[in-house]
């Protein structure tokens, strides 16, 4: 049997540097829900990139669903102030915003989110649900149809959009 090395990772064709691949492995243990395992692997990252604001922005992210709102915080803020580019950053203050029902806070993030990523669904998506909260089932439907015209036909997240376009529809 020959020998083999380790394979070399990519992601849409490039090459994975090492804090790239803490960023995937975190990203995957997030989806897990293996918080304390992510928070390793982007502070692994962070020692190699400690000035990247995707980074630290991702490790606010995961401390907020991990429910270290305070530790989340402190992390958005690192984030946008090393980057003020990162939406991951915006969209996390949002979240955490509509948590406080503070509805003007929370579009003023996801304004900003929306404009340095206009076609992210997630963004087009929560958008739609502070318009709905606030009464405004216009608003929200037009963002639920931008969000959905964002997304491929496969992809999974479709069927959540389309559950909230439907309720949306019923309440007008």
């Amino acid at each position: 049997m020959p020998l083999q090395g380790p394979s070399i990772r990519t992601s849409n064709g490039q090459v994975l540097t090492l804090p790239e691949r803490y960023l995937e492995r975190a990203l995957d243990h997030l989806v897990h829900k293996r918080y304390d395992e992510a928070l390793l692997d982007m502070e692994a990252a962070l020692r190699l990139e400690p000035r990247n604001g995707e980074f630290l922005a991702t490790r606010g992210y995961i401390l907020l669903q991990a429910e270290r709102l305070l530790e989340a915080e402190a992390a958005f803020a690192t984030a946008l102030k090393t980057d003020p580019r990162q939406w991951v950053a915006h969209y996390g203050r949002a979240l955490m915003a509509i948590q406080r029902q503070q509805w003007p806070e929370a579009l003023g993030h996801l304004s900003v989110a929306q404009r340095l990523d206009p076609q992210r669904p997630e963004v087009l998506t929560l958008l739609a649900a502070v318009y709905y909260s606030q009464g405004n089932h216009e608003a929200a439907q037009a963002h639920v149809q931008r969000a959905l015209e964002a997304l491929p036909d496969d992809d999974k997240r479709r069927r959540e959009i389309k559950r909230w376009e439907r309720t949306i529809k019923r309440r007008e």
